[in-house]
């Protein structure tokens, strides 16, 4: 299984390589996944990965939600790097922009 999610993190680095922010989480477990498919077939479900003390990303500290759009290139790859990482207790690092004081939007991971 530890094969396959290098396999599968090493897929999420080519895909969303090119959109890379500036802004980093801290590393941290995923305590929850909560997905807001409301409009899911026009591409506008959300994934949302909760961590109850805040990601601890700057000028984001207080984000407890990392969100990534379904429709974003990789996001399908992301989200099932982070239901690897949820089952096996893993932490995972995200790499985006601050959308509001609770929460931050994702484009690239690292599964630790």
């Amino acid at each position: 299984m530890f094969t396959q999610s290098k396999s599968l993190i090493g897929l999420v680095f080519l895909i969303l390589s090119s959109s890379v922010s500036a802004a980093e989480t801290l590393s941290k477990p995923i305590d929850q996944l909560l997905i807001n498919a409301v409009d899911a077939g026009n591409g506008n479900a959300y994934y949302f990965f909760f961590n109850g003390s805040g990601w601890g990303a700057p000028g984001c500290s207080q984000a407890v939600y990392v969100r990534i759009k379904e429709g974003t290139p990789g996001a399908q790859a992301i989200l099932s790097a982070s239901l690897t990482a949820k089952a096996s207790g893993a932490t995972v690092k995200y790499l985006g922009e601050c959308h509001s004081s609770s929460t931050f939007d994702a484009n690239y991971m690292y599964l630790q």
